[in-house]
C-alpha cells in the first residue's frame, strides 16, 4: 500500500502541478488512487499479454513504477516539499482535521471489523482474486457461474496485495477496501469545497 501511495503521491507531483492547490486531504486522496489506477492498469496490461503474475514481476514492476515515477517528478523540476508544504496551524484547522479523522477511523474500523460477506465481495471479486493469485494469471476457467462481465481492476488489486502478503487473506481485501474507500470520500471531500 505503501509503494502505491508513493508512486500516486510522484505522479501527482509530476503530472498534475495543479493539484498543489487541492486541500491536503484531496492531495493524499488522489496520490492513493492515482497509484492504485497506475499499478493496477500496468499489471493489467501485462497479464494480458499472459506474463504470469511472480513474486519476482509484481515487486519489480511496483519498485520499477516508483523510480520511474520519482524520475518524472524530479525531471519536471517539481518535489513533494513542494505539492505538500507545511501549513500553517490554527485551532480550527486541527479541530477540523480531528473530526474528519474520527469519522473516517470510525468508517475504517466498521469496514475491517466486520466479516466478508456482502455477494458481489464474496462471489466476484474475491473469489476472481483468489483463482488469479492460486494461477498467477488472469484465468476465468473456475468463474463461469460468477458474473464475468465485472471490471477486474479491484480483483487484480486485491490479487497484488496476495502477492505482498504471501497470501490470500480475506482481510487484506477489506483493508484495501477499506483504503480505497476513505481515499474516495477525501477526494470527493476536496473537490466539493
Amino acid at each position: 500500500q505503501l509503494t502505491v501511495f508513493a508512486t500516486g503521491c510522484f505522479l501527482l507531483c509530476s503530472l498534475f502541478p495543479h493539484a498543489c492547490d487541492m486541500p491536503l486531504s484531496g492531495k493524499l486522496s488522489g496520490a492513493f488512487l492515482l497509484g492504485f489506477v497506475t499499478d493496477t492498469l500496468v499489471f493489467y496490461v501485462l497479464s494480458l499479454f499472459r506474463f504470469p503474475l511472480s513474486e519476482f514481476m509484481v515487486y519489480g514492476v511496483t519498485y520499477g513504477l516508483l523510480f520511474i515515477s520519482y524520475w518524472l517528478m524530479n525531471k519536471k523540476g517539481n518535489s513533494v516539499a513542494k505539492a505538500f508544504p507545511i501549513q500553517k496551524v490554527t485551532a480550527t484547522s486541527i479541530l477540523c482535521h480531528l473530526a474528519g479523522l474520527a469519522a473516517m477511523l470510525f468508517f475504517f474500523l466498521l469496514i475491517v471489523a466486520y466479516p466478508v460477506g456482502i455477494v458481489d465481495e464474496v462471489h466476484i471479486f474475491l473469489l476472481k482474486a483468489k483463482i488469479f493469485f492460486d494461477y498467477r494469471l488472469l484465468n476465468f476457467d473456475y468463474t463461469e457461474f460468477s458474473t464475468n462481465n465485472y471490471p477486474i481492476f479491484w480483483p487484480l488489486y486485491l490479487t497484488l496485495q496476495f502477492i505482498f502478503t504471501a497470501g490470500d487473506h480475506d482481510q487484506i481485501a477489506k483493508l484495501s477496501s477499506a483504503l480505497v474507500f476513505m481515499s474516495s470520500l477525501g477526494l470527493i471531500k476536496s473537490i466539493a469545497m
